[in-house]
């Protein structure tokens, strides 16, 4: 069976989350299951495009499943729930956050704890 690929967006890959291409070349994605899969002969096809170790790098499957991880947004589950699931440990809330629960809380008509 011929090798499949993700391509890694290095151009677009910021802090610890990676980003993806997506299906047939189009948009972005940092959630691997949304990612495109690419054969090794698309790739072999044209390297430039697809793996050229400045923006964009070939990686197989198996790799990014070795090191992949499920993982849940305190942030998104937050708005989901209506409430806050996590507590601050140090410092205030970052001003992004602190808009959003403000805005969560004019939709609900409730006040946060």
């Amino acid at each position: 069976m011929p090798k499949q690929f993700y391509i890694l967006s290095l151009k677009n890959t910021r802090g610890e989350h990676v980003t993806w291409w997506g299906p047939h070349s189009s948009g972005y994605t940092c959630d691997i299951d949304h990612a495109g899969i690419y054969g090794e002969d698309e790739i072999k096809e044209k390297p430039s495009y697809f793996d050229n170790g400045e923006s964009t790098k070939a990686v197989p499957i198996e790799l990014v499943q070795q090191c992949s991880r499920r993982v849940v947004s305190t942030d998104h589950l937050s708005l989901l729930c209506g409430e806050r699931v996590y507590q601050w440990e140090d410092g205030p809330e970052t001003e992004t956050l602190r808009q959003r629960r403000a805005a969560r809380e004019n939709e609900n008509g409730v006040r946060g704890t």
